[in-house]
């Protein structure tokens, strides 16, 4: 019951970013997740602008969509893809999965990136070319792997500091 209104809810956001998209032209919204790491950060502003209907997208940029669960999803652009059926679909990834989300409508599609303000670390290796952290992302899939990889890692080292943080407060209460 609880996911079920949550995915009301989600589909309830997209629907109105959409409509601000196709009233004033863009909209800010702030980064969560990690999936874009390190060139979207938590917290980071990020400013979308309306897809236009005649736009062609360009490989490598960064679309924000509604996927089939209601969430939305800022992910790099890979290509467009024709299914057996004859209906096109579009195939996305975020820079730090190891693989592509599922197929993605064009009715799913919402915006494109057209800014981003970096909420901590103001200099960052993937900001200082865009267009060459783009190149490597798309042209070195092993990157993605180990950008994944080190998260992981991250992630892990966090809990065992919350664990034995814990642990270590227990004692000191006794």
């Amino acid at each position: 019951m609880l996911d079920e209104h949550r995915r009301l809810s989600e589909k309830k956001i997209a629907s109105a970013i959409r409509d601000e998209l196709n009233r004033h032209g863009q909209m800010i919204l702030t980064a969560n997740g990690q999936s874009m790491f390190p060139y979207i950060q938590q917290s980071d502003i990020c400013t979308f602008s309306r897809l236009e209907k005649d736009s062609a997208l360009k490989r490598g940029c960064i679309v924000l969509y509604q996927n089939d669960s209601g969430r939305l999803i800022a992910h790099r652009y890979l290509r467009t893809n024709v299914s057996p059926d004859g209906w096109e679909y579009f195939l996305i990834k975020g820079d730090s999965n190891l693989y592509p989300d599922p197929p993605v409508a064009p009715g799913q599609l919402i915006g494109v990136l057209t800014g981003m303000k970096a909420a901590k670390h103001r200099l960052r290796i993937s900001h200082l070319s865009d267009r060459a952290w783009c190149r490597m992302i798309l042209d070195v899939p092993r990157l993605s792997w180990l950008i994944n990889k080190y998260l992981n890692l991250r992630s892990r080292a966090k809990k065992k500091i919350t664990i034995d943080f814990k642990r270590d407060f227990k004692r000191s209460k006794v």
